[in-house]
Formats: C-alpha cells, sequence, structure tokens
C-alpha cells in the first residue's frame, strides 16, 4: 500500500456515488449533467488536478434498475438530451481510473457525515488518502446530492474530512484548508496561493522574510486575511463606491480590519512612494493595508485595477512602513 505522502496523486476525484437519478425528472437530470458537463470539462482542462474517477464507475446504478453506463449510451430510455449523454459518457471516459492499489485493503462502504454507510470507492479513496497526509477532495453530481463543503467520513480504516463541491468556485476552499493540513512550506505558499486566492495578484518580491516572526507562527494567519480579501473587499470597495469609511465598517462586520494610510502620510510624497509597487511595468499604489497584529506586520494592497482585471494586488508584506 503506498504512502500518500511520500506520492503526488489526484487532487480531485469523482463521487461516483452521487450519481443518483431516482428523484430526478429527465428534465432535471439533462440539466444537472449539462452543470456536471462543464465543471468536469473546466477542472480537466486545469493539469494540475488529474481529476480521476474509480474504477468500474459505469457500473453504478443511477436508477434501481439501470447502472450509469447504460442510462449515459441510451440503453435505457430517457428524454435527456443525446449530446448531453455523449458528452457526459465521453468526459468521464477520458478521466484516468485512481490507483485502487492504495486501498486495496480498505473497506470501500463510508458513513458521510453521520449518515448510514454506503459503498462509495472513491469518498473511501479520498478519505484513505486524506488519513495519509495528502488532501484529496469529491466533485459531486449536482442533482441528487445536498453535502457540500468539509464532511466527516468513516469507514473501517478511521475517519477523516473530506471536502466535496460541485462547481470550481467552491474550489478555493479546499486549497486553503491544505496550507495547515499538509504543513506548506513557504517556498510553496504562493504557488498554492494563487489557487486558494484566485482574485488575488501576488507581487513576485512578497516575502515572509519582511515580517517579524516566522513563518510557521504567522501563516495561518496570513491566509485568513488573504481568504478574506479574496472573498470580501472588491464587493465591499465596489458596493461603498471606494469610501474609506464605509469600506472600513463593511469589513469589519466580518471582523476584519483595514485602513488605507492617514492624512498625514497621504502629505508626503516620501511615504507614499514607499506604497507604490511596479508590477509588469506598471505602478500602483498600495496604500490599503491588513493588520495581522495591532503593532506589526502589514499586508499592502491596492484597490480594484482595471490594469488586473478588476483584481488587487497584494504588493507589500512588511513589519511596518514610515507613518
Amino acid at each position: 500500500m503506498r504512502n500518500a505522502e511520500m506520492s503526488s496523486g489526484p487532487r480531485v476525484v469523482i463521487d461516483e456515488a452521487s450519481f443518483d437519478f431516482r428523484e430526478l425528472s429527465d428534465i432535471q437530470i439533462e440539466s444537472c449533467l449539462d452543470e456536471f458537463n462543464e465543471t468536469l470539462r473546466m477542472l480537466r482542462a486545469d493539469d494540475g488536478l488529474g481529476v480521476s474517477c474509480a474504477p468500474m464507475w459505469e457500473a453504478v446504478r443511477c436508477l434501481d434498475e439501470c447502472e450509469l453506463y447504460q442510462f449515459l449510451c441510451r440503453e435505457y430510455p430517457s428524454e435527456v438530451d443525446r449530446d448531453t449523454l455523449v458528452l457526459a459518457y465521453s468526459q468521464l471516459s477520458r478521466c484516468p481510473e485512481w490507483d485502487d492499489e492504495a486501498i486495496s485493503n480498505v473497506d470501500a462502504t463510508v458513513s458521510i457525515d453521520g449518515g448510514d454507510r454506503i459503498m462509495a470507492l472513491s469518498v473511501a479513496y479520498a478519505s484513505f488518502m486524506i488519513m495519509n497526509g495528502f488532501g484529496v477532495a469529491c466533485v459531486l453530481f449536482p442533482g441528487s446530492i445536498r453535502r457540500r463543503g468539509a464532511l466527516a467520513v468513516r469507514g473501517d480504516h478511521g475517519e477523516s474530512q473530506v471536502f466535496f463541491f460541485c462547481g470550481p468556485a467552491e474550489l478555493p476552499e479546499f486549497w486553503r484548508r491544505l496550507f495547515a493540513f499538509e504543513n506548506v512550506p513557504e517556498g510553496k505558499f504562493f504557488e498554492l496561493g494563487r489557487r486558494a486566492f484566485p482574485d488575488l495578484v501576488f507581487h513576485p518580491g512578497l516575502s515572509f522574510s519582511r515580517f517579524e516572526g516566522s513563518y510557521p507562527v504567522l501563516r495561518d494567519r496570513v491566509v485568513t486575511v488573504l481568504a478574506a480579501l479574496n472573498d470580501r473587499f472588491v464587493d465591499e470597495y465596489r458596493g461603498c463606491k471606494g469610501k474609506p469609511n464605509e469600506i472600513q465598517a463593511a469589513m469589519g462586520r466580518y471582523h476584519f480590519e483595514l485602513s488605507p494610510e492617514s492624512p498625514n502620510a497621504r502629505g508626503s510624497d516620501r511615504l507614499m512612494r514607499q506604497r507604490e509597487v511596479v508590477y509588469e511595468g506598471n505602478t500602483l499604489l498600495c496604500e490599503w493595508h491588513a493588520k495581522l497584529e495591532r503593532h506589526r506586520n502589514r499586508i499592502h494592497f491596492s484597490a480594484p485595477s482595471e490594469m488586473l482585471a478588476g483584481r488587487i494586488l497584494i504588493g507589500i508584506f512588511v513589519s511596518h512602513l514610515d507613518t
């Protein structure tokens, strides 16, 4: 049995047990398959994911008297659009199978979020890999499964937290969990950060060494701050029409402290030049800053910029700039 800590593997596996059509009309099945096809297309286009499916995935029962391959190959009569079915079968067939040797001695029946135990090969695989230190998420067919996010999965091999999702927009939460779970080293922080915070742009000169304190101590707080900036700042900035006091109040509702520079700093050309950052030939003012601690360690960032397709630049990590 391979040690997941010593090797790589797919980051996403398709939860074949989620293909349950029993309570869905043909119209609903078609709509959900269209959504799943688009999700799978986007996931497969990402070389860093390695999306995989279970061995014999096509034999899962999607209806009481019908296996998935029978439905997708139109051996079972339905009103679902032929092109939708062909595309789903084609994309699933092109996904490699995850390594069944990894869980050859593991019972594939598991309990998910406290529910009854069910046969779920890919969920068992993800859970086993997680227990061995390698994060794996499960993508769901969106029609019949209500579970989302990190949920407890229990089997004979033990219990772990497995991340379930339906669309790529949900994946940043999964990547953020990996910083602590896999104890991501400083040299890999921004590589993972581009996935975990897709609406942020990171200046290549950023370094944890410019903070006071060690990377292991600061990492999780930085992840929390970057998550808030990624998820909230641009919307609040636009909603408040760029008014600093309103933006601060809006972000404060999420227990997040940030501010632009003081009038004193704004009145000094020398001080404001310290907040200027050159990125790809353009100079952006990173006067907004979030505080890791009250008295030290700041993350400076720009307002949303058209040059960055509406995103913000994380421009400076620093203990404290002159004020």
